[in-house]
């Protein structure tokens, strides 16, 4: 089922993200000519009272055929240039895909075998270890799956709720792109902190295409919606599930993503969160040892 729902959602997103995407391009290869020409007359009609700069604005022209010719041959080129590492091409591809089917493979054994497997890890740690270890191990490892749950899960919802926020905003105020930008930001905000701000300027930049003045509104609802959602629906949603107070979630993020990239972005706020409870408990032990008030 797990895996069931991540090619879901894989589809799912595809078949949103995909057709409008292409779409979006279409319609900005249309409209890139018209937007040259309102950037012009607009400079034209700046420039009237400076005669040096309103003559070089007058000399400026585009010619479109010209450019197109340009882009065919560079494409040509690069199209050469693929052709001579086709080999390469090949191998690299080759190699992911018998890699990601050993992975998938891999993945779904462990899933069927996740009882058989913690079983046998158990009795290998309880074999070698003393007791004593060998409990505080499996129950690190209990702490373990507990928040990386709660927290993917807790991810993956806000994410879906941060989306829909953003699609029916959108909607209600008629600017475009809706389901292609809402999408993206639903996305992107998995990855905590700084994913719905990504998503964001991917939105202003494809609605500035189209109307600077919605661009704005766009970047007004977003701060809205995202202020609504981080501070009502995030913390009902995900909450305290982690047990990670905000100053060491932002350093776990920010640790995370300078040694793993995106990835440890993600994954760093679980891991740490083990870390902060077991670093707790050590400290409320040595604190009930000395029988000191806290002062």
């Amino acid at each position: 089922m797990a895996i069931v729902s991540i090619v879901g959602v894989i589809l799912l997103v595809s078949r949103l993200i995909i057709p409008e995407l292409v779409d979006t391009i279409f319609k900005l290869s249309n409209n890139i000519p018209e937007y040259v020409k309102e950037i012009q007359a607009l400079l034209e009609k700046t420039s009237m009272n400076k005669p040096m700069v309103h003559k070089y604005v007058n000399q400026i022209t585009f010619d479109w055929d010209k450019i197109s010719g340009e882009l065919i041959t560079f494409l040509q080129d690069g199209a050469t240039s693929m052709l001579n590492s086709t080999v390469s091409a090949i191998t690299d591809v080759v190699q992911f895909i018998v890699s990601f089917a050993l992975g998938f493979v891999f993945a779904l054994n462990a899933l069927l075998q996740k009882e058989k497997l913690s079983m046998q890890v158990k009795k290998v740690l309880v074999a070698f270890l003393p007791e004593r270890v060998a409990k505080y191990i499996v129950r690190v490892g209990r702490l373990s799956n507990n928040a990386f749950s709660s927290f993917l899960s807790g991810q993956c919802l806000e994410a879906v709720i941060l989306g829909c926020l953003i699609f029916a905003s959108m909607k209600l105020l008629g600017l475009p792109y809706a389901v292609l930008i809402a999408v993206f930001i639903g996305v992107m905000s998995l990855i905590p902190i700084i994913g719905g701000f990504i998503g964001c300027w991917v939105g202003v930049l494809l609605i500035f295409m189209v109307d600077w003045k919605q661009a704005i509104i766009f970047i007004i609802m977003f701060v809205v919606v995202q202020q609504f959602e981080g501070n009502v629906i995030y913390p009902h949603v995900v909450g305290n599930s982690v047990g990670l107070p905000a100053i060491w979630v932002l350093v776990a993020v920010t640790i995370g993503g300078n040694i793993a990239g995106i990835v440890g972005m993600i994954f760093s706020i679980p891991f740490c969160s083990v870390l902060y409870q077991l670093f707790s408990e050590i400290v409320n032990k040595q604190i009930k040892k000395k029988n000191v008030d806290i002062p």
